[in-house]
């Protein structure tokens, strides 16, 4: 009786064993583990073409699809570079309906006249981004929809250490009321990219709400 529960115990404690390695092993691949690391960088030259949004961050996953469905209706989205959100306000700080966004797809170059106004028609805006945004990028691999959970926890929480011991020239969170923090979402070559825009000299005023 007493070999059974040790056979049964350590049968349970191999089960846990390889369950707990699974989980380490897919978190890695999902890329908790991977370290978070800000360059320098100019951001540009390229064209956005969306709709500004207001209201919780965590529910612009509707404003996506939206985009998504239009531009495909449209046929642009194999010539779209990728799409990406312009989030200008603090979470933590400003309420959750009032955290204002750019819900956009970038394009290499500017849309035909006729595209453009259609478009417009339907609520379009359009930004041009030059290359002359002086910015801190990360980057942390997309897998699938649980990317987009995991990699604002992860960049975010870094940004804010990485603030702290450069609060002179890094925009953080601390300028998007100004102008705001980019979210690029290249799911076609595997990552999602955060662009902090510097705070010296109006650096990210290309990035500001298109009203």
């Amino acid at each position: 009786c007493c070999s059974t529960m040790l056979g049964l115990c350590g049968c349970s404690w191999c089960y846990i064993t390889v369950v707990a390695g699974l989980l380490v092993l897919f978190l890695q691949y999902m890329g908790v583990f991977q370290a978070i690391r800000f360059l320098r960088m100019k951001l540009g030259p390229m064209y956005l073409y969306g709709w500004t949004a207001t209201g919780a961050y965590e529910k612009v996953g509707s404003e996506f699809a939206k985009l998504e469905k239009t531009l495909g209706e449209k046929e642009l989205l194999k010539s779209m570079k990728y799409m990406c959100g312009i989030y200008h306000d603090d979470p933590a700080t400003t309420p959750a309906d009032k955290c204002r966004s750019f819900i956009a797809a970038a394009f290499d170059d500017e849309l035909p006249g006729t595209v453009a106004a259609e478009l417009t028609e339907l609520g379009f805006k359009k930004r041009h981004i030059p290359c002359d945004i002086d910015s801190y990028t990360t980057y942390f691999p997309f897998r699938f929809w649980l990317s987009y959970m995991l990699a604002p926890m992860r960049v975010y929480s870094s940004a804010k250490a990485l603030e702290a011991f450069n609060e002179s020239d890094f925009a953080g969170t601390k300028c998007e009321g100004q102008s705001g923090v980019l979210e690029i979402y290249n799911d076609k070559e595997g990552y999602i990219q955060f662009v902090f825009p510097c705070c010296d000299v109006d650096t990210g005023r290309h990035l500001r709400v298109v009203e």
